[in-house]
């Protein structure tokens, strides 16, 4: 899992990042402003906003060792930072305000070579299936098949073990939370025929018989191989 930093003392910004990665199988973003106690080099990628109060933006992106990506933000205005900072290698140059799924796209061509996160189709499946985001299991669910459709992580109980880690919850927890989440996509009474489209014989009307992986599997393949054709999940 790969290390971002944010350095800012813009409110919006910080939340903006914090609400799009919070569920992130391959990113892990922490927020400030300020580096301050922070060793900025423990980080794959750097966040900077450039223009924080009290804040220098050339000293701090000096004190950052060359393999580490620099992601520079400015505001909306007509500036030569990479004359500023020529002797600074800027990965790329961001434009306030940030569209995040830009952003995401950018730092997967530097991390992942274009590797396409999967986020946005999940989301409106999960919303489509009824899965509800007030239960831990819907949480725990899209981190693992976030995980495997993004990392090709074979599907076996291991991933448990790896939700566990992330999320430092017992493994025990994690199993019957997502259990429960399922069964409860399953109690709802909507989109039926998209529910047999994704599970087939596996499903019945009467009885939530999908076990975890088999329901992870059968989204994973969904998600890889049928769902392009779908109005309601369309790629940016």
């Amino acid at each position: 899992m790969k290390r971002l930093l944010l350095l800012s003392n813009d409110s919006k910004l910080k939340n903006s990042f914090i609400e799009y990665y919070k569920d992130s199988s391959f990113y892990c973003i922490k927020v400030s402003n300020t580096i301050d106690n922070i060793n900025i080099n423990k980080f794959d990628a750097i966040i900077l906003d450039y223009f924080m109060c009290n804040q220098d933006g050339y000293n701090i992106v000096k004190g950052i060792k060359t393999d580490t990506f620099l992601f520079i933000i400015l505001p909306n205005i007509r500036i030569n930072m990479f004359s500023i900072l020529k002797d600074v290698t800027i990965n790329y140059l961001f434009f306030k305000p940030v569209n995040m799924s830009s952003f995401d796209r950018i730092i997967n061509l530097f991390f992942y070579n274009g590797l396409v996160s999967y986020r946005r189709e999940l989301l409106n499946l999960f919303k489509e299936l009824g899965l509800s985001y007030k239960l831990l299991g819907t949480k725990y669910l899209f981190f693992i098949i976030s995980a495997v459709l993004n990392e090709n992580i074979e599907i076996n109980e291991k991933l448990y073990d790896l939700a566990s880690e992330h999320f430092n919850v017992d493994v025990n927890n994690i199993i019957k939370d997502i259990s429960y989440a399922i069964k409860t996509c399953f109690d709802n009474p909507s989109n039926l025929e998209l529910k047999k489209e994704i599970f087939g014989y596996s499903y019945s009307s009467r009885t939530w018989a999908v076990s975890n992986l088999t329901f992870i599997y059968n989204i994973c393949i969904y998600i890889s191989y049928c769902a392009q054709e779908k109005e309601y999940i369309k790629k940016n």
